[in-house]
Parts: C-alpha cells; sequence; structure tokens
C-alpha cells in the first residue's frame, strides 16, 4: 500500500482537496493527493514521484505537491486539529468528570493539559554539546 489509507480515506481526504486543487489537462485531483500521500509515506524522491505519475519535470511535481498540502492546511487542518476545531462545549464533552472532583472545580470548568514537547525553541548561541 504506497499511500498508507484505504480507498475510503482516500476519497475522504478527497473530499478536502477537490475544492482548492485545481484539475488539469496533465493531472487529476486524485492523482495529486495519490502523490501527496505517496511522497508522505515512502519518501520518494520528486524524480521518482514524476516517473511513477509521469511527469516530465520536478518542478511540476512540487508544484502539485504544494497544492495539496495547502488544500489539506486550509481545509481539514482547520476543521480537525488546532483550538479552532471545538467550541467550550466540545471541550467539556471530552473532559473527564473526575479531574473536576480532585481539583475541587465546578462541573463547567474547562481543564487544559499543555505539553512543550513539539514547540521549537532556539538554541543559545554559545550551546555546546559536551
Amino acid at each position: 500500500m504506497y499511500l498508507g489509507l484505504c480507498n475510503k480515506l482516500h476519497y475522504y481526504y478527497y473530499y478536502y482537496t477537490s475544492q482548492d486543487t485545481k484539475k488539469s489537462a496533465n493531472r487529476s485531483t486524485l492523482d495529486a493527493l495519490a502523490m501527496y500521500l505517496m511522497k508522505l509515506r515512502t519518501n520518494l524522491s520528486q524524480e521518482a514521484l514524476g516517473i511513477l505519475f509521469g511527469y516530465s519535470s520536478q518542478s511540476r511535481v512540487s508544484t502539485t505537491i504544494k497544492s495539496v498540502a495547502l488544500s489539506l492546511n486550509t481545509r481539514f487542518t482547520q476543521q480537525f486539529i488546532g483550538f479552532n476545531h471545538l467550541n467550550r462545549e466540545g471541550f467539556l464533552s471530552h473532559q473527564m468528570k473526575f479531574l473536576n472532583r480532585i481539583l475541587d472545580l465546578p462541573d463547567n470548568a474547562v481543564i487544559v493539559i499543555s505539553d512543550g514537547t513539539y514547540f521549537y525553541s532556539q538554541k543559545p548561541s554559545g550551546y555546546l554539546c559536551i
């Protein structure tokens, strides 16, 4: 499975990319999504992807991958990831009620636990690895 998805999920992601990714005479929107997913899953070079999908230049492969990534970022990411994808009631429905009792908070209080594992932080210029 070069895409890492079954057909049902492939069409699910296609729904989010089909509105922004333009179909052209040289490629379909499904091919563009397949190329993007194949790049993520297998990390093939853009030259190899171009050969597999019949593209003559690496720049067309790069443009295709970029358009799918922008489309997913615009539609899919903002709907399912981040702080804006849930309202207060959504947060409360995912929260375990025993935490409110342990911390002696009212039932309608929202508890947010954050972790800085994936936050980017720059190393100081004088950082030495010993």
